[in-house]
């Protein structure tokens, strides 16, 4: 709480932000400390402006920083008598950057490149089928946990994402062997797209726990849904990365041009019609190469790949964590 900051404040202890959680056995403590205060404390021996230069564990004090510990964790109720963990009391670590990849995929063609090893291609839908129309079968990479998106503290444990992409990469390889590599390409950009875009505040961004399969819509909130597939469809995105619809959104949730229905009803799939049996009517051959995959779809295809939205299934409002 606040309380706790201004009191730490006076023991020259300046803190940003500061998280206590408690178990059953331990006290798990992380703040963002300000480098001014480690500096002053001794938790840091000299200042650098690199920070693999200022954190070096020739630099770092860890006696210090328990220090520190022991201030923060006084302050906020915890026994004088409490031990340190054995393993790793007490770490300084620096999130003021973050690490990510820009692409959810990259692929590796079956044919050689000139150094005699598999080449490597983007993971869009001209690259697809390039790879695809090779004698030998392409695969398909997908990074999952802190390989995808280093955590960023603030936003939570590096649990949370790291979860989802590792979903997003079952989909994906389900996603491949029922629609085909093309198809699989664009429903690994757009699932990348929905873990990237939204601030992962507690309550707003994912559905409760029960309802999430590997299929992202059964794990965000509709308006989280709805706001990238409306982002995608205005050709956003921003920084380094700009979306487009043929690349990122794929066919089922795209709003038909020309119609007048609510658009609300019409990008997201039923919970209950994400796990066909067979290959949906109408999706393209797993090993064709025609294409077709981001073209409007035909009548047989709109029942099979482009589902109706089912409120009920989806949930809204505040919801999961």
């Amino acid at each position: 709480s606040m309380a706790i900051i201004r009191k730490l404040r006076k023991l020259d202890i300046h803190c940003e932000g500061l998280e206590y959680l408690r178990g059953d056995d331990t006290h798990y403590f992380a703040a963002s400390i300000l480098k001014s205060s480690l500096l002053t404390l001794g938790g840091l021996r000299k200042d650098a402006n690199a920070s693999q230069d200022l954190l070096k564990p020739s630099n770092v004090d860890l006696s210090k920083l328990r220090e520190i510990a022991r201030s923060i964790s006084l302050e906020c109720g915890v026994p004088a008598n409490a031990e340190f963990h054995t393993v790793n009391p007490v770490q300084v670590f620096d999130y003021t950057s973050r690490s990510r990849c820009l692409v959810p995929a990259k692929l590796l063609s079956g044919d050689r490149s000139k150094t005699g090893k598999a080449a490597v291609l983007e993971a869009c839908r001209a690259d697809a089928i390039k790879a695809s129309s090779s004698s030998a079968r392409p695969a398909m990479v997908l990074p999952v946990g802190d390989a995808m998106l280093e955590p960023f503290w603030p936003q939570g444990l590096g649990s949370n994402r790291g979860f989802h992409t590792a979903l997003n990469a079952a989909h994906t390889m389900q996603a491949s062997r029922m629609w085909g590599l093309e198809a699989a390409v664009v429903e690994a950009r757009f699932a990348f797209a929905l873990l990237s875009f939204p601030m992962w505040t507690r309550g707003w961004v994912l559905t409760p726990e029960k309802m999430w399969t590997p299929e992202p819509h059964t794990r965000y909130q509709l308006p989280i849904f709805q706001g990238t597939v409306a982002i995608i469809e205005a050709g956003g995105g921003g920084g380094t990365k700009e979306y487009t619809e043929d690349e990122d959104l794929p066919v089922r949730y795209r709003v038909y041009k020309g119609s007048k229905k609510d658009r609300s009803k019409e990008n997201v799939p039923q919970t209950a019609q994400t796990k066909p049996a067979t290959k949906p009517a109408g999706s393209p051959d797993p090993h064709s190469n025609s294409g077709s995959y981001g073209l409007s779809p035909s009548p047989e295809a709109k029942k099979g790949i482009h589902l109706p939205l089912d409120r009920a299934n989806l949930g809204s409002g505040r919801a999961g964590s």
